[in-house]
């Protein structure tokens, strides 16, 4: 399979021409620029989030590159890392600008590259799990992973060849050229909105109940938050925002244990209600009651986290 080399995809680095014009599904995209103005209402926070936005653009594009040759764990999981960033930044931006639906229909590509690649990442962890249980026989189970692997991985590949990679490279350009016209006040201003509405959200699911959907989900808002809070200037630090420095890390990573062991469990439960081989099954019958135990530890110890930060917002108002 072919793809157009680096070279070919274009961030241009001056965003201070006159104008941007941008063929774009038959559209043209005008960003008006006037140097004065641009120079004097320049955003500190907005050229920082907009250099990160673009990184993250190069990256995601590098390890797409790089999957098309090869597919492989690291790759992949850098190339959901770049978008989750890109997505985090998209939201936050999303509250300062009315995007136009074409746009954010063109960033649902990326976003449907994306849940192929965690599907086949889910696949490729349950894989490392496996591994790592050696003492039990679960041979029909791997042989199931590898072809769940090898049908992933063809879906994947498919998505890649026809990704456009001209159009990611103006969506690209777009999207980074707005951010830098968010000005200061307004962009910090609705950071502190933007965090407040993810805790409230993290809040109404965790008095909701701790099953496995929720606290994805709960996972999912923390991850926004604490990609938000790493770009957020000094003028947005709080006391608050300083608790989810320090807790973020154990947190994401107690609560990335738990979401794996979780998504082996229910694979092995899978395999077990599907398998004919009865040896097997039993193994994978005794195997789901030591992952329920080994998490609902887990998951207690994941709640008394959540419910400080959650003590501490409602101190906050």
């Amino acid at each position: 399979m072919e793809i157009e080399s680096t070279e070919s995809f274009y961030f241009p680095s001056d965003f201070e021409r006159t104008t941007q014009k941008h063929l774009y599904k038959s559209e043209v995209l005008e960003i008006e620029y006037r140097n004065s103005t641009l120079q004097n209402n320049r955003s500190t926070m907005a050229n920082s989030l907009a250099e990160t936005y673009r990184r993250h653009a190069e990256d995601f594009w590098e390890n797409l590159q790089k999957c098309v040759s090869l597919v492989n764990d690291k790759d992949i999981h850098q190339l959901r890392l770049s978008v989750k960033h890109m997505r985090a930044i998209f939201k936050l931006a999303g509250f300062f600008k009315e995007w136009p639906y074409h746009f954010t229909l063109e960033f649902g590509e990326v976003h449907e590259i994306f849940e192929i690649a965690g599907r086949l990442r889910e696949i490729q962890m349950n894989r490392k799990i496996l591994g790592k249980l050696k003492e039990m026989d679960l041979s029909n189970y791997k042989m199931a992973l590898i072809d769940q692997e090898t049908q992933c991985k063809r879906e994947l590949l498919e998505l890649l060849e026809n990704f456009s990679t001209d159009r990611y490279g103006q969506v690209t350009e777009y999207f980074t050229a707005l951010i830098e016209t968010i000005e200061e006040d307004k962009l910090l201003s609705d950071t502190e909105h933007f965090i407040q509405q993810q805790e409230q959200q993290i809040a109404e699911l965790r008095a909701i109940s701790t099953g496995f959907e929720n606290y994805h989900r709960i996972r999912k808002h923390l991850k926004q938050i604490g990609i938000v809070l790493r770009y957020a200037s000094d003028k947005a630090e709080s006391p608050r925002n300083q608790i989810y420095r320090s807790e973020f890390d154990k947190l994401e990573t107690m609560l990335g244990s738990w979401h794996d062991t979780e998504v082996f469990k229910n694979s092995i439960q899978q395999f077990a209600e599907s398998t004919t081989d009865k040896p097997n099954k039993e193994i994978a019958k005794e195997l789901i009651l030591l992952l329920t135990e080994a998490n609902k530890l887990c998951a207690t110890e994941i709640g008394g986290l959540l419910d400080k930060l959650i003590r501490h917002r409602e101190n906050q108002r």
